[in-house]
């Protein structure tokens, strides 16, 4: 991808400078993308979806493992966030009733879902729904 910027806060970043954070599955999704990920699934290829919020400390507390398992497993599944201030809509949708939440969607449905800041449990969630499991962190 090249060129253009994104703006926020009247700050302006190259979209260069972003693109690999968005390809380790770091992207935050919008409302519209959420219908789209889903579908997407049904070729096959997981989707894990952190359910989170800035204000949520043991959110910010997994983030650094999840970002580290969005890139052992980038062949096998897509990562990605969902502020579940910003998409209550899609929270409310997927049930989300504590945080973090993740879930793993496959062939467009849900496939599993795993609730606290546990880095075994989401080793271990993550290895049982992503096929093609690439080493350990």
């Amino acid at each position: 991808m090249s060129g253009g910027l994104i703006c926020f806060g009247g700050v302006c970043i190259p979209i260069n400078a972003i693109w690999p954070l968005v390809l380790f599955g770091l992207k935050y999704l919008s409302a519209e993308d959420w219908q789209a990920k889903i579908a997407a699934t049904a070729g096959g290829r997981a989707l894990v979806v952190d359910f989170t919020a800035p204000w949520c400390k043991p959110c910010q507390k997994i983030y650094p493992f999840f970002k580290r398992l969005a890139a052992t497993f980038d062949e096998a599944a897509t990562f990605v966030k969902v502020d579940v201030d910003d998409l209550e809509d899609v929270a409310e949708a997927a049930k989300v009733t504590m945080m973090p939440t993740f879930q793993v969607y496959r062939d467009g449905a849900l496939a599993g879902a795993l609730s606290g800041a546990n880095e075994n449990n989401l080793r271990h969630f993550v290895e049982t729904h992503c096929l093609g499991a690439k080493k350990e962190n």
